[in-house]
């Protein structure tokens, strides 16, 4: 398995770059497989959704098409694969943001009750409880 950046991901997905993005496409076509996949951390996918939301301006459906999109690919291990996919559909089908939704289902997967916030929005859409 081999660990891989935001950044590379990023020049991928978006193209952005080209001589980066070539290499991203290469690696991304020749250096993993199912058999030897490429693993994208929480914190990478989280950054990803980021800079996509921040830096290009994609919609919160966009983003979470992305999500799906790496999430259906055999050569990369996604972590905490089973918690990323209860975030995208949650957040698909409440309109919640993504990353609220993993946080809340992260807590659920490690045996939280429940998940506090100060964000209302989070309390009423991500499933998590408004803290007063």
């Amino acid at each position: 398995m081999i660990g891989i950046d935001t950044n590379v991901l990023i020049r991928f997905l978006l193209k952005d770059d080209a001589k980066q993005s070539a290499r991203a496409l290469r690696f991304m076509r020749d250096e993993i497989s199912a058999a030897a996949p490429g693993y994208v951390s929480l914190v990478t996918l989280l950054e990803t959704v980021w800079v996509l939301d921040s830096l290009y301006g994609f919609t919160p459906s966009q983003q979470l098409d992305v999500v799906n999109d790496l999430l259906s690919v055999d050569s990369l291990e996604i972590a905490d694969r089973s918690a990323v996919t209860q975030a995208a559909v949650a957040a698909r089908a409440q309109r919640a943001d993504f990353q609220g939704c993993l946080v809340a289902a992260l807590g659920a997967q490690a045996g939280c009750n429940h998940t506090v916030t100060f964000d209302a929005r989070a309390a009423k859409r991500g499933g998590m409880t408004l803290l007063r």
